[in-house]
């Protein structure tokens, strides 16, 4: 009985973090992942920065708004002129966060 209750356990747990890396793009580490990475393919260029994020808690919640329109907010941005993304993911917890540069 005890070694079916490990099993199941183990098979619960395996399950769960099996979605923690959902944050996929551009690539994903199993057990971390820390990336930065151009969407535009442009420079970082211009005098403002804004930072926008969402977050994943195991894969299975997501909160927050990582648009490129929030990041401008954020910013104080009204013309966009590259836009980047930064990626990390520790486990069980991952942020997705949009960068904007531009005036």
């Amino acid at each position: 009985m005890k070694g079916k209750m490990t099993l199941v356990i183990l098979a619960l747990a395996g399950l769960m973090l099996a979605g923690c890396g959902t944050t996929t793009y551009p690539l994903a580490g199993m057990w971390t992942q820390d990336v930065k990475v151009s969407v535009d393919g442009n420079m970082p260029s211009g005098d403002k920065r804004g930072k926008a994020c969402a977050t994943t808690y195991a894969g299975m919640y997501a909160f927050g708004d990582a648009s490129v329109k929030e990041a401008a907010k954020d910013g104080g941005i009204t013309r966009v002129e590259a836009v980047e993304a930064e990626i990390n993911s520790r486990i069980v917890i991952g942020t997705y966060c949009t960068i904007v540069h531009g005036r």
